[in-house]
């Protein structure tokens, strides 16, 4: 039985989430506990043995929190925050904006980071058990995780996003130091890397030696689709985005087996695999498995060649990788310097260009290294850092009115030319790609930008 085919619309996204919090109609704590709750589901593994696959065995979970249902096995994440920890820094945020002092269009929003990206107080592992605190002795391999220290600062990226009040779901996981495009090489399961790794006879590890994998969760966002937009006999109007705010509220709100009450019956069954023959893409793989999921609604990876823009594209998000140097590298676990470029993956372009421009570097900002308040290194600690001005929201190109397109304040891109190789236009390219890029170019055009091909 093919699992159901997700909606177009069935991710929350990032700008909706913000003006949800803005309006009050939903809170962080609510919006970062609908996060964590997803990315528990999403890594814990599939047929754990734990739960019974019948409906008494899932409303016998429903009541019962210590129980651990099974999951759907995408191994997203190289850590997850507690509950407690994400819940306080969530709180926070609401506290933040009762006051009337909001941080920005990011602040309560749950984000990821991909972990060969510094972050304080998360273990910068890069996915390699190298760093990540297993020892080799005599052969045999031995899990000492515990041991492994905490990163001591943040890398800039990061330090712009907790500045504008981002809440840190996780890191997530990767092909091993970047090096990969199709997740396959990254991290075990933060179960097994708790504790289940053995030793056979011989001495040989045997659980937990080999890689993990991470996998893509576009088979399940069916079952975990919002019910109105499952539902065609819905009499609400879906195109009212006030009607929508309302329902993805209520949504939020709701704890998701209750959303759901069919889904842990679904997943328990031993023919509930569908996963395992999709890739999440790499090597920013958990990065695009966690927006993909909805288990983070912004996460920030690394490109060198692809490893933004392809795992976005396996999974069905957006991937942005932008001009070397306008996000600072400083942080960053390196793979190839000249190359290495931060990167920004969200469920809708528009979620795209709100994360850009909260973490770019820009002109008005110090080039020269300095202690901010907090006594944080900040300024142009990346030598191959751009600072660029940036003085018009990319939203711009998102809007589909012309009605003010022939003003100069509707002309962002003026003066900048803009190259198009002709080698991206092939015959084997299908029309509803090239119908799409075209669109693009058109829009760059129309906001003043100079087509060069």
């Amino acid at each position: 039985m093919p699992p159901p085919v997700a909606p177009p619309g069935a991710r929350l996204t990032l700008t909706r989430a913000a003006r949800l919090l803005s309006s009050g109609k939903l809170s962080a704590v609510q919006l970062c506990s609908y996060c964590h709750e997803l990315a528990s589901l999403g890594d814990r593994p599939l047929h754990d043995g734990t739960t019974a696959s019948t409906g008494d065995g899932v409303r016998q979970y429903i009541g019962d929190a210590n129980d651990h249902p099974p999951g759907l096995g995408l191994n997203a994440f190289a850590q997850l925050s507690s509950r407690d920890a994400l819940i306080h820094h969530a709180a926070e945020s609401d506290r933040r904006r009762e006051a009337g002092l909001a941080l920005g269009p990011l602040d309560g929003i749950p984000v990821s980071v991909k972990a060969n990206i510094a972050a304080e107080g998360w273990v910068l592992s890069a996915a390699s058990r190298i760093m990540n605190g297993w020892e080799v002795d005599n052969g045999v391999c031995d899990n000492n995780e515990s041991a492994v220290p905490e990163c001591a600062f943040d890398s800039d990226v990061v330090h712009r996003l907790l500045r504008g009040g981002a809440v840190i779901v996780g890191t997530t996981n990767l092909d091993e130091f970047g090096m990969g495009s199709l997740g396959n090489n990254a991290l075990p399961s933060i179960q097994e890397r708790q504790g289940r790794q053995h030793t056979d006879t011989s001495g040989a590890f045997v659980r937990g030696a080999g890689p993990g994998i991470v996998r893509n969760p576009l088979p399940y966002l069916g079952y975990l689709s919002p019910p109105f937009l499952m539902d065609e006999e819905y009499e609400g109007n879906l195109h009212d985005e006030e009607e929508l705010d309302d329902l993805w509220a209520h949504h939020v709100s709701t704890p998701l087996l209750w959303r759901h009450p069919d889904l842990l019956h679904e997943i328990s069954s031993p023919t509930f695999d569908h996963h395992l023959t999709l890739s999440a893409g790499g090597s920013s793989s958990g990065s695009a498995a966690s927006v993909a999921l909805g288990s983070s609604l912004l996460s920030i990876g690394t490109d060198t060649g692809g490893s933004v823009r392809l795992p976005a594209a396996w999974t069905g998000v957006v991937g942005f990788k932008p001009t070397y140097g306008l996000i600072s590298r400083y942080g960053v676990v390196a793979y190839a310097s000249s190359l290495d470029t931060v990167g920004i993956l969200a469920p809708t372009a528009t979620c795209v260009a709100t994360a850009l421009d909260v973490v770019v570097n820009r002109r008005s900002e110090s080039s020269q290294a300095s202690h901010d308040e907090d006594g944080r290194l900040t300024g142009d600690m990346d030598s191959t850092s751009v600072s660029v001005s940036i003085d018009a929201s990319v939203s711009v190109l998102l809007d589909d009115t012309d009605a003010a397109s022939d003003t100069e304040m509707m002309k962002p891109l003026r003066g900048l030319s803009i190259g198009v190789p002709s080698s991206f236009s092939v015959s084997e390219c299908p029309p509803v790609v090239s119908r799409a890029w075209q669109t693009g170019i058109d829009r760059l055009r129309d906001a003043g930008a100079e087509i060069q091909t």
